[in-house]
């Protein structure tokens, strides 16, 4: 395979140092793998996704789980746009967090793994006249009880 048509983007540390997280994004397929590389170079697993846009993984505290953030194009359940997911380390489970298709631009696991903190930006109005604004948000580890956590940054 031709990996100049291979983009590496947003490896990540895991949270024991033990092992890296990355996204490789394959342009000739337009398809995105997860990587996750042991810090000591004793081993490469592909985490291959179904989940459009894979990107900007992290790993939960327990080695566990996967966030990226992913694109809805095709499930007309819940609003299309961009969303927080979640997978097992081996692949398997993927599954959108979030219901509404906004700009999540950070997100991360609390120290036990089973809750997610993050932000999300809603952009209010069109053209010139529009306003975004942002919110800090926690949510169990399986998308429920999302809630609001007072933050609103206009």
């Amino acid at each position: 395979q031709d990996v100049s048509r291979i983009d590496i983007a947003n490896p990540k540390l895991s949270f024991d140092g033990k092992v890296i997280i990355l996204t490789l994004n394959n342009r000739i397929s337009d398809r995105d793998c997860l990587v996750i590389l042991s810090t000591h170079g004793l081993g490469i697993r592909n985490v291959c996704s179904d989940l459009p846009l894979s990107m900007n993984p992290i790993l939960s505290p327990d080695n566990k789980y996967i966030l990226v953030t992913c694109a809805n194009t095709y499930d007309t359940s819940f609003e299309s746009g961009f969303h927080i997911c979640q997978l097992d380390t081996n692949g398997e489970n993927q599954k959108y967090l979030t219901q509404q298709g906004h700009y999540y631009h950070s997100y991360l696991y609390t120290p036990d793994s089973q809750k997610i903190i993050f932000s999300q930006e809603h952009i209010h109005g069109l053209n010139e006249f529009f306003r975004i604004q942002s919110t800090l948000n926690i949510m169990n580890n399986n998308g429920k009880n999302k809630n609001q956590n007072g933050i609103n940054m206009r």
